[in-house]
């Protein structure tokens, strides 16, 4: 269903829904283990536009793990086992977050951007902090172009190897090797 304002929320699946609210309710105590000591971040979830109609969500946790998912419906997961640059892309964007923490308001509620805006969640051991951002927003702003830039990095290394995952099953589906 496509938008007729730019206004309008993104069109979203059930299960995006579902894979975006398992990843605000990751396992505090736990998570807080695995980032520096004296960290407040443990996790940063960011929806980001891909298109009028098109949304990812990209997810990154101190210790490493990084999903991304599409608003409707699909996304890529367990990708830091495998890909060493997507773990370390992930703590980046959560280091970046506990450095851009004065930028963010304190929020109880994880709702989605209108056309061209960027919602970017900081999990912290205080409550989720949220970030509104935009392209042209960042120019501006050198903490939040720092910020703008750790997850486009973290998307980029999550796309590239969800690229080497179809090619590996499109290899191994046509019998070759690369």
């Amino acid at each position: 269903m496509a938008r007729k304002s730019i206004l309008d929320k993104y069109p979203v699946s059930p299960d995006f829904m579902a894979a975006r609210k398992n990843a605000f309710d990751c396992p505090k105590e736990a998570m807080l283990k695995e980032v520096p000591k004296g960290f407040r971040t443990y996790a940063v979830i960011v929806d980001a536009p891909v298109s009028h109609d098109g949304l990812v969500t990209v997810a990154a946790f101190g210790n490493g793990a990084a999903s991304m998912y599409y608003n409707m419906g699909g996304g890529f997961v367990g990708a830091s086992a495998k890909y060493k640059r997507v773990a370390q892309a992930a703590r980046g964007l959560v280091v970046t977050a506990e450095k851009s923490l004065e930028l963010a308001e304190k929020i109880s509620f994880f709702d989605l951007p209108t056309v061209g805006m960027h919602f970017v969640y900081i999990l912290t051991s205080e409550g989720v902090m949220r970030v509104v951002t935009s392209e042209k927003l960042v120019a501006a702003n050198p903490k939040l172009a720092a910020l703008f830039r750790a997850y486009q990095s973290l998307t980029g290394e999550l796309n590239h190897a969800k690229t080497l995952e179809i090619q590996e099953r499109n290899n191994k589906e046509a019998g070759t090797t690369s």
